[in-house]
């Protein structure tokens, strides 16, 4: 992970030492862009609040947590609504979810989808063929949203609203290609972030026929981004490649997408011969819409709802972080 600051002696004297690379933390560079927070001024608030205090490596550079990145983005939130850096920095995740929450019940502070605007903007730009636009608004509301609400409230809602359309006829499909891909590209980018976690692993792929890896980013991110260690197999995965993929990687849960397009029965099928095989500690995952009509399958958990993939990720000792 790149380091673009320099961190003077002084600097390095200011937190508990830990070993580099093993820690995992996110540089100050990575988490001002997470967070919309600058360099210069998350390390004011380290002096003057006493947060964040970032652990360090061997060499003295900064490494900030998953938790540190969450409550960031709520200070940052918390500021976009007036409060004052004295208010809020010193308060605890807890303090400031209620004291957003406090604010939100009130009717005058409830705002329309911050999203909506930026994702109109993005499909003009669409149209426009302006790539650049495309790609400059789908970093926008990933720093000003995080990777996780990132996924849910404009990767999935843009996919659908392009596939739509493009069914009626008012984008072409190399513009829905396109857009895949920027989402793909961004998808993977934030991803990068948690690539040195070393929780549950989860596997994610899609069975032969079902060509669609999008929604796989998708969920690699998110359940990145609850602690998991995401690798997703691709596409088209042969049924015993995946339980062989399983047992390789001691996998915690194997996760396919399945798709309203899917072949429910050649599902049930690969879902039988995959079940008995892999380990007992390995759960079965059927995810995306066309789980939703799949009958109840021995050993298997149907995901349909982001809540119920928070559920799933409960049952690996995992919790749904906030951004």
């Amino acid at each position: 992970m790149s380091r673009k600051s320099p961190e003077s002696k002084a600097d390095a004297a200011s937190g508990p030492s830990v070993e580099g690379p093993a820690f995992g933390g996110f540089g100050i560079g990575v988490v001002a862009r997470m967070t919309g927070i600058d360099e210069h001024t998350l390390r004011i608030w380290e002096r003057r609040y006493g947060f964040p205090r970032p652990a360090r490596s061997s060499g003295g550079v900064r490494l900030y947590g998953a938790d540190d990145v969450r409550r960031l983005r709520l200070i940052s939130r918390a500021l976009s609504r007036g409060h004052r850096p004295g208010e809020v920095v010193a308060k605890d995740a807890e303090a400031l979810e209620a004291l957003l929450g406090a604010a939100l019940s009130e009717p005058e502070a409830v705002v329309a989808d911050p999203a909506a605007n930026e994702r109109e903007q993005i499909l003009a730009a669409l149209r426009r063929e302006d790539v650049d636009g495309v790609q400059g608004g789908l970093r926008r509301l990933a720093m000003m949203l995080g990777p996780r609400r990132f996924v849910v409230d404009v990767a999935q809602p843009l996919a659908i609203r392009v596939g739509e359309l493009w069914a009626s006829g008012d984008l072409e499909i190399h513009q829905e290609h396109l857009l895949s891909d920027c989402l793909s590209t961004q998808l993977r980018l934030l991803r990068s972030f948690f690539e040195e976690t070393r929780g549950p692993i989860v596997l994610l792929t899609t069975l032969p026929g079902e060509p669609h890896a999008l929604g796989l980013e998708m969920i690699a991110l998110y359940v990145a981004v609850a602690g998991s260690s995401a690798r997703v197999l691709g596409v088209s995965t042969p049924p015993e490649q995946l339980v062989l993929a399983a047992r390789a990687h001691r996998a915690a849960a194997v996760g396919l997408a399945i798709t309203l397009s899917s072949n429910l029965d050649a599902v049930g099928e690969a879902v039988r011969l995959i079940v008995p095989q892999v380990s007992p500690a390995t759960q079965v995952w059927l995810g995306g819409a066309g789980a939703a009509p799949l009958p109840p399958m021995p050993g298997v958990r149907r995901i349909v709802t982001w809540s119920e993939l928070d559920a799933a990720l409960a049952s690996l000792g995992l919790q749904a972080r906030a951004g």
